[in-house]
């Protein structure tokens, strides 16, 4: 399935047990694939190519597993957990991303995990105001922080226990991991 969407690719609010697979956004004029307040759901297999905000947004919700998806030429931000809970983020594809490949807002127990992040404005990942037990491994960080505001390949800033490990970062425009509390 594929959507060239003027608002939204995918939607999902106050649901459960969803699995979006192998389905396709482009040129959309806001999100590409948005889960609310939805729990126990799955995203694999999916791409987004050339949306004007999120690509893929999680927010307020738990148990959300986002698998082998890709995104490509997102104007914001690629992957977002926001106000949410044990969210992974496993084997994704993320390039030409402005702002940040993956991101973490509010969210805790969460996984950032085995993804290939290359050419992210800001920050390839990125931790803010988050809970505890986040984990950020075994990424491939390349090319980010290419906008004056960027940190750095991994940011973490005012955020609880985060498990930073054997992630390969370099080539990256500023710091390789950047630690802000």
């Amino acid at each position: 399935n594929s959507s060239a969407s003027i608002i939204h690719g995918f939607y999902a609010i106050n649901s459960s047990n969803l699995s979006f697979d192998s389905n396709g956004v482009y040129n959309s004029g806001n999100n590409g694939f948005v889960v609310f307040n939805t729990n126990y759901s799955n995203l694999t297999n999916n791409f987004d190519n050339n949306t004007t905000s999120y690509s893929f947004l999680v927010s307020f919700s738990q148990h959300v597993n986002l698998t082998q998806n890709n995104v490509t030429f997102s104007q914001f931000y690629a992957m977002s957990g926001e106000h949410s809970s044990n969210l992974t983020f496993l084997s994704n594809y993320v390039s030409n991303t402005n702002v940040d490949g993956i991101s973490l807002y509010v969210t805790s127990d969460s996984a950032i995990e085995n993804n290939t992040i290359i050419s992210s404005g800001y920050n390839g990942v990125d931790i803010q105001s988050a809970g505890s037990n986040n984990t950020i491994a075994y990424n491939d960080i390349s090319l980010s922080s290419t906008h004056p505001s960027g940190r750095g390949g991994i940011h973490v800033y005012y955020s609880g226990t985060t498990l930073v490990s054997l992630n390969d970062v370099h080539d990256n425009y500023k710091a390789g991991i950047y630690f802000d509390n």
